[in-house]
């Protein structure tokens, strides 16, 4: 009588093990196709900040040419892509650096522009996770306005040439070290006229 019970028992025990693993499988790819959904949607809205960033940069720009770069770590800065402003007439007028560097909330990602002339022609801050009120302020033109037309040997320190943000000197920090970075892996590839 007990061996039909424990038989029983152990029927149920299969049966509910067999149907949590198909809901398992059913959710994993439920899970993995609205990932695939959203992570096609996050990349396109990422590519769509950067070319408005470059095109805020560049506005005189006809393409925006990726150059065959491989990623690249300076210190705690990541340098992810770089680009050529071109011209109508398919000349270089700048270049265009993506990076990201880490602040107080987590990455802030920006666009560097130079001119030939070594001089930075702006930042485009396209995303971050800063302190609303405060680091958020990073995307100001107020705070950014600062580095337009900046020599690319000026010394870029906090609180000497650089105004840092008001209670932000952490996101103010970080996003300097990633305009030096950036001008580090400049000065090392040689672009931009900077040799």
């Amino acid at each position: 009588m007990g061996t039909s019970q424990e038989g029983a028992e152990m029927k149920e025990i299969v049966r509910l093990s067999v149907v949590l693993a198909v809901v398992g499988c059913l959710a994993g790819v439920a899970l993995s196709s609205v990932y695939s959904l959203t992570r096609q949607q996050i990349l396109l809205q990422e590519q769509k900040a950067i070319f408005t960033a470059q095109k805020a940069l560049f506005p005189e720009a006809e393409e925006f040419k990726p150059l065959e770069i491989e990623a690249q770590v300076l210190g705690s800065v990541w340098i992810d892509r770089a680009y050529e402003a071109m011209n109508a007439e398919n000349q270089a007028i700048g270049l265009l650096v993506n990076a990201r560097t880490p602040g107080y909330g987590g990455m802030i990602v920006f666009v560097v522009g130079f001119d030939l002339d070594k001089q930075v022609r702006g930042v485009q801050v396209t995303s971050q996770s800063e302190t609303p009120g405060l680091g958020a302020n990073v995307t100001k033109s107020s705070f950014l306005d600062q580095f337009v037309n900046k020599s690319i040997q000026d010394p870029f320190v906090v609180k000497n040439d650089v105004k840092p943000i008001t209670a932000s000197t952490i996101t103010t920090k970080a996003l300097v070290q990633g305009l030096k970075s950036s001008i580090e892996w400049l000065q090392s590839n040689d672009r931009g006229g900077t040799s």
